[in-house]
């Protein structure tokens, strides 16, 4: 099994980056993963820069379903306890459960 990526929003945010990272990913190079606060953070900031919301949300919906298993839940309540900048607690609570649960 290929090691696992746990992306943060400034890396599947930009289409070219993305869209390579994610075709390394279906070649089985590693297994993507992300949280609904990752890719809400896309969104926002997809949004706030021009791009249709109907157009980002397509996207975010293909890579929902192309890759289901790489969505990371279960870890909300590690967010107020990290100390990080606040803006990021979300990220490492997502990557930190992900890390816990197969470790």
């Amino acid at each position: 099994m290929a090691f696992t990526v746990f992306f943060d929003a400034c890396t599947i945010y930009g289409i070219t980056l993305s869209d390579f990272l994610l075709r390394l990913a279906d070649e089985g190079a590693f297994r993507p993963l992300w949280s609904e606060g990752v890719l809400e953070e896309v969104r926002r900031n997809a949004v706030a820069a021009g791009i249709s919301p109907t157009g980002i949300d397509r996207r975010l919906d293909v890579m929902r379903t192309y890759f289901p298993d790489a969505l990371v839940t279960g870890h909300d309540d590690l967010v107020d306890a990290l100390t990080c900048d606040p803006k990021d607690r979300h990220v490492l609570a997502a990557a930190s459960a992900r890390r816990l649960m197969h470790s």
